[in-house]
């Protein structure tokens, strides 16, 4: 079949004039897309900062060559920690191994108490802190760079790796931003060198060597090696441990000196000893009550001595003193002494009862006591209760950040019942031990944490009262003391499943006496723990309530591999 054909109308020319006027505006239309990237981008006159890569919009001084920047970009970028008290005027800067101790409108300042002076001081200014940089680059690893052509100060965080690139074309742009239609900063020209910070959609953010940081094509440069800047490595801190072995400490308390250790017998497996000897007391002064023939003994039997620091479980005094730096450095400097006066191998540090508003305060104190307390090799240790919702025993303490600072972290796990409770129970049960120790695991590693076992028990009293209520009183007991009172009431005791302890109770007239004994048996299971969750050790409260075969028990159950 034969399609007909369909007849074509007539179509209009477009007139010649259009043309010319169509290809104008297409060229104003590219122009008006592209304008941006024919203009220069302009640095503004004030001083730019750079930190690894990131322009920080905020006000830097450069003073006698040396560069301030506000203390609020060095908590974001380098030390959320860093400290400054308004009212005294200092600031301190902690690391692993140092602490430096400055003062606003001072040249000088110490680090590790060796002074050292800065060109220009900490100021406020306009009601803002600033610091010299150029100070505290030695203890955060940086390398600053101040370009006074680009009018910019580079910072970069000397721990990171370093990219490189080469620039391929004589015809690359820095951009202000990684697009073709962002203004340019500088033409770079094939053979230069940039730092590449980061790729973002087939551009790289660049640091040229004039100090000017933008963006190229990713096709315009060639990448090469990555390497580490070299910088200068602190000594890394090794706390002691014994060769091969748990640490196996017991807490001495002392009430009074001199001390009548020398009729102490031996302690089988033990090998440190930490004499509750220093204690916080007004203005930042410390009691003290060593004893140097207590150490010569000790060391003679080769016990090391981790002397025991308290805060005398006063939330005031404590307050008073966390609060201002210079009665904290007041404290250091004593323990320092002490330290050095009796030839101590540590400190153990046992601040209890705390106000939850000084939890921060116990963490600075901490970190400017313990490069000093390392750079005279001493093991440093702190206390902490098991983890609960009291905020002056418990929540006071930053368990993470602590075991960041310290060796070692002992958890006294124990006074699960303490005295003042309204309900009889044990002073620590097995299963509730266990149980706490696995929570502080999720914060401490294992090697750094020691497990506080109890020597002690509690005799509970419920007595019936003429309102018909029970009231409950308790009194601490040795493991001996314990044993011997229910050998005189004729008790047996039996296995408390629910706790893992012996229990026995007895009537008395109209009260009812409860205990949870601690033997050999308990603290097998207890040391089944440490070797469990392959713990640092064993510190124990406290020597003297023991019964002499809990030694061999601990020492025998501890060397046991698991």
């Amino acid at each position: 079949m034969e399609v007909p054909l369909v007849p074509q109308t007539n179509r209009k020319k477009t007139p010649m004039y259009l043309i010319p006027l169509t290809i104008a505006i297409t060229l104003v239309s590219i122009l008006v897309y592209y304008y941006p990237a024919f203009l220069r981008f302009h640095t503004p006159n004030n001083t730019v900062l750079i930190v690894n890569g990131q322009k920080i919009h905020s006000a830097i001084y450069v003073e006698n060559n040396e560069i301030l920047i506000p203390v609020d970009v060095i908590r974001d970028k380098f030390d959320p920690d860093f400290y400054y008290d308004r009212n005294t005027k200092i600031a301190i800067v902690t690391t692993k191994d140092k602490v430096l101790e400055m003062k606003t409108d001072k040249l000088t300042g110490y680090i590790n108490s060796e002074e050292i002076s800065f060109e220009a001081p900490i100021r406020e200014i306009n009601g803002k802190l600033f610091v010299p940089i150029e100070v505290l680059a030695p203890l955060y690893k940086l390398d600053i760079e101040y370009y006074d052509s680009a009018n910019s100060v580079v910072i970069r965080d000397k721990k990171r790796p370093v990219q490189k690139a080469v620039i391929t074309s004589d015809y690359t742009f820095l951009r202000k931003h990684p697009t073709l239609r962002s203004p340019w900063i500088l033409k770079l020209k094939a053979g230069e060198e940039v730092t590449v910070y980061k790729e973002e959609n087939n551009w790289l953010q660049v640091l040229t060597t004039k100090g000017k940081v933008g963006y190229i094509k990713e096709s315009k440069s060639q990448l090469i090696a990555v390497a580490w800047e070299p910088y200068i490595r602190n000594e890394v801190n090794i706390p002691w441990s014994p060769l091969g072995g748990k640490i196996n400490l017991t807490w001495d308390n002392v009430y009074s000196r001199p001390y009548s250790f020398s009729k102490a017998p031996f302690i089988k497996g033990a090998n440190v000893l930490s004499p509750t000897w220093f204690h916080l007391t007004s203005e930042g002064y410390i009691k003290n009550q060593a004893y140097k023939p207590y150490v010569e003994w000790a060391h003679e039997n080769n016990y090391q001595v981790w002397a025991l620091f308290s805060n005398s479980f006063d939330p005031d005094l404590t307050h008073r003193v966390l609060s201002d730096p210079v009665k904290r450095k007041k404290v250091r400097n004593q323990l320092l002494v002490l330290a050095e006066l009796y030839q101590l191998d540590g400190i153990n540090i046992d601040f209890e009862n705390m106000y939850y508003e000084d939890k921060d305060l116990f963490v600075q104190f901490i970190k400017e006591i313990t490069p000093f307390l390392h750079e005279m090799d001493l093991t440093v240790s702190v206390d902490v209760t098991v983890l609960s919702q009291s905020k002056r025993w418990s929540l006071v303490y930053d368990r993470k950040t602590l075991g960041d600072t310290v060796d070692y972290m002992i958890i006294m796990a124990y006074d699960q019942y303490p005295h003042s409770s309204k309900v009889a129970g044990p002073v620590s049960s097995i299963y509730w031990t266990e149980r706490k120790l696995k929570e502080i695991l999720e914060i401490v590693p294992h090697d750094k944490l020691i497990l506080g076992v109890p020597f002690y028990t509690r005799l509970w009293r419920e007595q019936k009262t003429e309102d018909d209520n029970i009231k409950v009183t308790s009194q601490a007991l040795s493991m001996e003391n314990a044993e011997k009172l229910l050998h005189e009431h004729n008790v047996q005791p039996v296995l408390d499943t629910k706790t893992g302890l012996m229990y026995g109770e007895y009537k008395e007239g109209d009260s009812k006496y409860k205990i949870w004994l601690e033997t050999a048996q308990s603290m097998r299971k207890r040391v089944d723990l440490i070797k469990k969750y392959d713990l640092a050790g064993l510190a124990s409260w406290r020597r003297g309530f023991e019964k002499p075969e809990i030694w061999d028990v601990i020492a025998e159950e501890i060397e046991k591999r698991p």
